[in-house]
């Protein structure tokens, strides 16, 4: 039993931390408060490593497909599962479902994030297996659903959502500097334009394209978050590629911080820290064998990376010991390509043949905004 004296020092860490108990034996994990991307179907589809486990907002209507409800958008489905999902109706207006979208095949069958949705039997009924594979059965499990209400004006909310609206429209938003995506807001790299930065509102953010971040009388750095809390209004034409927004920018200008609102809902505060990057796919894959050497390796990331932290923290070596003592590294070079979040590693000398070549990758390997990678070996066997 604990004392009164420790009872009552935990609870002035709750009150003076926000910190909070963990969730009873049983009980699902929710999301932590603050941190919903408004986002899309077709996106969260598209991106399933970069939003698993974060709490999230989509547009769409509600459909019966089978036993099971889904939210569809643009001819693209989403599951719905758990309490909320079961007692839903078809709609035939669009809604907004709020709620946690899970990638099962990440998940352990014992988590508790899944403890009201019969994760198995839904991998066995859809894909004839009792467990899915990473990427192979996404479900957003709903908190909330409205209706959803007319956007009384472009916004970086409202191209977030419903995108399509307004795709090859000039619209003019107003939101907050975030760099070249600096604080993990979207799922996707710059690419290899310099030209690109994010602009972020509340729990919403697209690409800017197409003009450097400067103006009359500013110029703010895309690589440095020093600039972060600059507010600007950029006027341009809307696109939308797999689930990505952007906003080709035509002018660029400082715009007043929007003055603080009493909220209808809980605020939302914007994360400094997306989501831990993850290695989604390499070349040759893990386990691979009779790869002909010699080679290259490739390995793309689920977000961008600070190429920065790659030295030291990526390690090539024969597998096994040799010699009686640890395997010695294989010389690499290393190059990061940012457009497509891939390291690609060349040996500096022929490897031996039919030796099986290990690669791995620490958690000191770091997105731009400090998110640590889950860390991740591979090994592939060399042929003759």
């Amino acid at each position: 039993m604990w004392s009164r004296k420790t009872a009552l020092v935990l609870l002035a860490l709750v009150l003076v931390t926000g910190a909070s108990l963990p969730p009873a034996a049983g009980q699902p994990r929710s999301a932590p408060a603050g941190t919903r991307r408004a986002t899309t179907v077709d996106a969260l589809v598209a991106y399933p490593a970069f939003f698993h486990t974060q709490a999230v907002r989509v547009r769409g209507t509600i459909a019966r497909r089978g036993i099971m409800n889904v939210i569809t958008a643009r001819d693209r489905d989403l599951l719905l599962a758990g309490r909320e999902a079961d007692s839903l109706n078809e709609s035939t207006t669009t809604v907004e479902v709020s709620g946690v979208f899970l990638d099962v095949g990440r998940l352990e069958q014992t988590d508790p994030r899944l403890a009201d949705i019969d994760a198995a039997r839904l991998s066995q009924s859809r894909l004839e297996k009792p467990w899915p594979s990473v990427g192979e059965l996404l479900l957003l499990v709903p908190t909330r659903v409205d209706d959803a209400p007319t956007f009384p004006a472009p916004s970086i909310r409202a191209l977030a959502l419903d995108p399509l609206r307004y795709v090859d429209q000039n619209v003019t938003v107003r939101g907050r500097f975030r760099g070249r995506n600096l604080f993990g807001d979207q799922p996707t790299a710059p690419g290899a334009h310099r030209d690109e930065w994010v602009l972020q509102a509340a729990d919403a953010s697209v690409w800017v394209s197409g003009r450097k971040p400067k103006g009359d009388g500013f110029e703010l750095n895309p690589d440095s978050r020093i600039d972060s809390n600059v507010w600007l209004e950029v006027a341009g034409t809307v696109r939308a590629e797999r689930g990505v927004v952007f906003l080709v920018a035509t002018a660029i200008r400082t715009a007043p911080a929007p003055q603080e609102q009493p909220p209808s809902e809980p605020v939302v505060r914007v994360p400094t820290r997306g989501p831990s990057p993850e290695v989604i796919f390499s070349t040759p894959t893990d386990g691979e064998t009779d790869v002909e050497a010699p080679t290259r390796v490739r390995i793309q990331f689920s977000r961008d990376i600070n190429k920065d932290t790659i030295a030291g923290n990526l390690r090539v070596s024969y597998a096994g010991p040799t010699g009686g003592g640890a395997s010695a590294a294989l010389p690499v070079s290393v190059a990061y390509l940012d457009g497509s979040r891939i390291i690609e590693l060349r040996f500096i000398d022929a490897p031996e043949r039919f030796r099986t070549v290990t690669v791995e990758l620490t958690d000191g390997i770091l997105a731009p905004d400090g998110a640590a990678l889950v860390p991740h070996t591979f090994s592939f066997t060399l042929g003759g």
